[in-house]
């Protein structure tokens, strides 16, 4: 499979279709939320986005079936306890399937990352400086494929 650029669309990193959108996980070079985020959008992408039940299974079982089964991964969400916003636009978190008595904000931990540790994944707050992997992510309806 070959993207192709579209609507000044041009990314060299390897993506996988999913649904509706193309994703890019990094799981070598870890780095910050910041950095995370900054690498996506000078690709062309942004820090992958769960806004509902399914988008949420959707990208768990993808991670799952890439082989990851105990991890920590950057997505798209910041914020403080009981004020979250989700990425690309900036908007209140529309849907949430957050940790065991989370987010609570310990230590300043502001942005959002999925988290698996056994079976379930779950979504978590993490100090934005703490070096994880990440997943960007490309809205389908911007490329074509080859």
């Amino acid at each position: 499979m070959s993207l192709s650029r579209v609507e000044g669309f041009n990314c060299t990193l390897p993506l996988t279709r999913v649904g509706k959108k193309h994703y890019f996980v990094e799981s070598k070079d870890k780095l910050t939320w910041y950095d995370a985020n900054e690498r996506c959008i000078r690709s062309g992408l942004q820090l992958a986005t769960v806004d509902s039940e399914y988008k949420f299974t959707e990208l768990t079982d993808f991670l799952t079936s890439m082989g990851y089964r105990a991890d920590w991964i950057w997505i798209g969400g910041f914020g403080r306890q009981g004020s979250w916003l989700q990425f690309g636009p900036a908007r209140p978190l529309p849907y949430a399937k957050w940790y065991i008595s989370q987010p609570d904000n310990l230590n300043s931990e502001n942005c959002m990352n999925l988290y698996r540790i056994g079976e379930p994944w779950f979504m978590n707050d993490y100090s934005c400086r703490v070096k994880l992997s990440y997943i960007c992510e490309l809205d389908s309806t911007r490329v074509y494929i080859n």
